[in-house]
């Protein structure tokens, strides 16, 4: 092989490789940000399950669908690093405190009441006012869309 085929070849490489690197970072950043665009459009979907599962499941099922709500609610927050689920966190505490205390299950009902306290920004609430504050969204998401629950 000549020196010029080398070097032909080599230049050929280099920007072949910069430009894949480029279309591929370009292409998967706006694949990235849309599936994070997505992922606040999830939680009230999420919220829907979970608050099914309270209403007509029994105990463990109920704990486990708000568990499972609070998981990847938790998750969205750390991937998008914003606070758009803060609310719907908040809410899915509060039904999972009520599970828990249901079950008579007192630490963990307290556990998911103070943490749903943090996420709304007021220590002074208490128990029965979180509890009303829920009844009171899911009636209205219920009035909204009866078929929802």
């Amino acid at each position: 092989m000549t020196r010029a085929v080398r070097i032909t070849f080599a230049v050929a490489a280099v920007l072949g490789l910069g430009t894949g690197l480029g279309w591929g970072y370009a292409t998967g950043r706006d694949i990235s940000q849309l599936y994070a665009d997505s992922l606040p459009e999830m939680a009230p979907m999420l919220g829907d399950f979970a608050v099914q599962q309270v209403e007509s499941a029994d105990t463990d099922h109920a704990r486990q669908a708000l568990r499972l709500e609070i998981s990847i609610l938790e998750k969205i927050e750390l991937l998008i690093d914003n606070k758009c689920c803060r609310g719907e966190l908040a809410l899915a505490y509060v039904r999972l405190g009520t599970v828990e205390d249901a079950a008579g299950q007192t630490q963990a009902k307290e556990a998911a009441f103070n943490q749903a306290r943090r996420l709304f920004g007021r220590n002074g609430l208490t128990d029965d006012e979180m509890r009303s504050i829920v009844k009171k969204i899911d009636g209205a998401n219920a009035r909204i869309d009866p078929t929802s629950h």
